[in-house]
């Protein structure tokens, strides 16, 4: 029987020696992969989106990121997987991890940058100006950073004239063991604070269930709705007797809200905060 061992070996070694080609050939080419909605949304902002190579799952805006590799949830990121596509820099939310998988890909001279987290305009600032640097766009940076700038200038006046602020429970998922709420110390909380609402859920922080009686007894006017697939429907959360007996129920004031834009404190933050505003300006009217 023919030996086939050294065409063997050299098929192996002339494949090392394309990887070792390709990776050359991308040695001077940004390849960045980016981690969170909030880190994707100001790559593409500074028009830098073509240098992106591949995200996680929770970066869904623009559209085209679809159809980048997907390296899996943000908070459970593989080393292997994201060394396989050959990056030059790791752009992070965060609360990307775990922590020794970034430190693994530093040990490997994978340039990560992980950005600290914002709950206010000076965060997403702060954000867009790392990022900025990383991409070699300061010119970009600072256009935006005066775009997001006006923004919140025009939702601050919006807001400092109204009469009311409604009180609002976000609610971010909902099943069995009842709603999950937003609580204290959340971007949730600084978000609606931001859009002019009053956010009552104080007895706690971080998100946890709200019982039937705690909901009565909050009365809220309003409830926000995480706009996701597995959230019961705004129209069958209205026909919980709980709901039915708060303002909100009362007045069928059930909003589904972008968590990703109005929650992630990127570049979209603000537009959503500017719309919720409006919502709430309607409420203010009313009272």
């Amino acid at each position: 029987m023919k030996n086939t061992t050294p065409m063997r070996g050299i098929h192996r070694l002339f494949a090392c020696t394309l990887l070792l080609l390709a990776m050359a050939s991308h040695a001077h080419e940004p390849r960045i992969i980016a981690l969170g909605g909030d880190v994707t949304g100001i790559v593409h902002a500074l028009g830098s989106l073509s240098e992106v190579v591949a995200v996680d799952n929770t970066s869904t805006w623009p559209a085209s990121v679809k159809k980048l590799p997907d390296v899996g949830y943000v908070r459970q990121l593989n080393t292997e997987g994201i060394l396989a596509l050959n990056p030059s820099h790791i752009l992070a939310t965060h609360g990307a991890g775990p922590p020794d998988v970034l430190k693994q890909l530093q040990h490997f001279n994978v340039q990560t940058t992980q950005l600290n987290e914002a709950q206010n305009l000076k965060g997403i600032v702060e954000k867009v100006q790392q990022i900025g640097a990383v991409l070699n766009k300061p010119e970009q940076a600072n256009t935006l950073q005066q775009q997001l700038e006006q923004q919140a200038s025009i939702l601050a006046q919006r807001v400092a004239s109204m009469a009311y602020h409604p009180r609002a429970v976000v609610i971010m998922s909902t099943g069995t063991s009842g709603l999950m709420v937003a609580g204290n110390n959340t971007a949730a909380e600084h978000a609606i604070t931001l859009a002019g609402g009053q956010h009552i859920v104080t007895d706690y922080s971080g998100y946890k269930p709200l019982s039937n009686e705690a909901l009565i007894t909050l009365q809220p006017d309003v409830l926000l709705l995480m706009q996701t697939s597995g959230n019961t429907p705004a129209e069958t959360l209205l026909q919980l007797p709980a709901v039915k007996q708060t303002p909100a129920g009362k007045h069928q004031r059930v909003k589904a809200i972008d968590g990703e834009a109005l929650l992630g404190f990127g570049v979209r933050t603000l537009e959503h905060a500017t719309q919720l505003q409006a919502y709430f300006g309607d409420i203010s009217n009313h009272e």
